[in-house]
């Protein structure tokens, strides 16, 4: 369990990657986990010496969830919001740990990118902590929910407003915000409360494919239909 101020070893072996440590948090770390309903101090910390220890550095990405691409080696810098994504996947099988509005809070805070802000709310509107019952649902959205919503159209909606997803094809291409890519955020979450409210340009071209898990749904719904 690594503590402040985090030399970046692990019994006595320097963790000398980025790939290291993000393993080490991913698999070993404790200092994210709630104890006694409270949510250790060391857990922002780390995620900060983290940041700090991988700036400038290549990390491998490998993706948590099926049908999503894996990015291969990718700089950290450019790359962190997608990590701290698939990282919060994992632990969403973790309930009501205090941690989680530690890392969620990071997480917002580090997006810096429409890109970024789009895999986000992607991820949060599906399954998200915060974005799934009991936290939100047809009638109650909670604010962290929200916020991840919010980030999305406050991050696309100005000139940086494309972002990267991979279709059922498995092809990458760039898309740009529109009121559709924000309704599409309402498919299959349970969040149905919160307000996706697009405020972005009203000549805004609406994107010619879906996202993914839009298609993903339409896939889903056709495979139900065959039952």
């Amino acid at each position: 369990k690594l503590r402040p101020p985090y030399p970046h070893t692990k019994g006595g072996v320097t963790l000398g990657s980025c790939d290291d440590m993000l393993k080490f948090i991913k698999e070993e770390s404790v200092d994210c986990t709630a104890v006694d309903g409270k949510c250790p101090a060391t857990c922002e910390q780390l995620l900060t010496q983290t940041s700090n220890f991988c700036d400038g550095k290549k990390f491998t990405h490998k993706a948590e969830r099926s049908l999503e691409p894996d990015l291969g080696v990718v700089d950290y810098n450019a790359e962190s919001v997608i990590w701290l994504i698939d990282w919060q996947y994992k632990r969403n099988g973790i309930s009501d740990d205090a941690c989680n509005e530690v890392i969620h809070q990071f997480q917002i805070n580090s997006i810096e990118t429409c890109n970024e802000a789009f895999h986000n709310v992607e991820v949060d509107t599906l399954h998200g902590y915060y974005c799934s019952t009991p936290q939100s649902s047809s009638t109650v959205c909670h604010k962290y929910c929200q916020e991840s919503i919010t980030k999305f159209d406050d991050m696309c909606k100005g000139t940086d407003n494309k972002f990267k997803y991979t279709g059922l094809d498995g092809k990458t291409v760039d898309t740009p915000y529109s009121a559709i890519e924000m309704e599409n955020q309402k498919i299959l979450t349970d969040a149905t409360a919160c307000a996706f409210k697009y405020t972005g340009p009203s000549s805004g071209a609406a994107s010619i494919v879906p996202s993914f898990f839009a298609l993903a749904a339409s896939v889903i719904a056709a495979i139900a239909l065959l039952l």
